[in-house]
């Protein structure tokens, strides 16, 4: 993974808004993503703007870019059209069923998640090793009869729906309490106490990563599984 080209944060200073790779004004927000000879830029909007943002054309469209991100303004003379412009409808939802005779849904597949905190990948390989710790001993030992099949990956689901609920949870809250506040344009701060907190038991800012990255009900790969160190 150190050979792919990627980024790293090293810090985040609070109240101060300025964090490296995001940039912040009145009801606009743009997300910097450094890549191999670019950077990628993600925007932050409401539901159903994106029609209004193509309709003001493409010399408006790089106008903007330059001004909300300046690191990248000497690169919106590569956009060439508005089809270079990708929009990603953010949605929060999931099977009721994620399972039938022979499939298993697991990941996106099951459940969409919102871009909010990155943790869709964390899911979706959750849900495989959970899946491979319950299936494989069924399918090693040619018991996968049609009854026993679907006790297992109904096993599944119930396993991986209880993170899944709570996770998606958290973002819907995330998404009223933070995202769309800020995209509407105010001036959102966390309250004074919580960074003295923070800053006298620095510790503390290790839980809300914890409670995203590894989720409520993280997996491990079983013995069989691992490779001999």
């Amino acid at each position: 993974f150190e050979a792919i080209p990627h980024s790293r944060v090293t810090h985040v200073d609070l109240p101060d808004p300025e964090v490296t790779g995001v940039t912040w004004e009145k009801g606009r927000v743009a997300i910097g993503i450094p890549r191999d000879g670019y950077i990628q830029v993600a925007q932050l909007g409401p539901k159903g703007a994106d029609d209004a943002v193509r309709a003001r054309g493409l010399d408006a469209f790089r106008a903007d870019a330059a001004q909300l991100f300046p690191e990248a303004a000497a690169g919106v003379t590569g956009i060439g059209s508005t089809a270079d412009v990708k929009h990603l409808d953010v949605r929060l939802d999931r099977l009721r069923r994620w399972h039938a005779p022979g499939v298993l849904c697991i990941g996106d597949a099951a459940h969409a998640m919102s871009p909010v905190g990155g943790v869709g990948i964390n899911l979706a390989v959750q849900d495989a090793v959970a899946a491979a710790r319950i299936l494989a001993p069924l399918l090693r030992s040619g018991g996968a009869s049609g009854r026993a099949e679907a006790r297992a990956l109904a096993r599944i689901q119930r396993r991986r729906m209880v993170p899944t609920v709570v996770i998606q949870g958290m973002q819907r809250i995330l998404h009223a309490a933070l995202i769309m506040p800020t995209i509407r344009g105010r001036d959102l701060r966390p309250p004074s106490w919580v960074v003295k907190v923070v800053r006298r038991v620095p510790w503390l800012s290790a839980l809300p990563a914890l409670a995203v990255g590894v989720g409520p009900r993280p997996e491990r790969a079983p013995r069989w599984a691992r490779r001999p160190s």
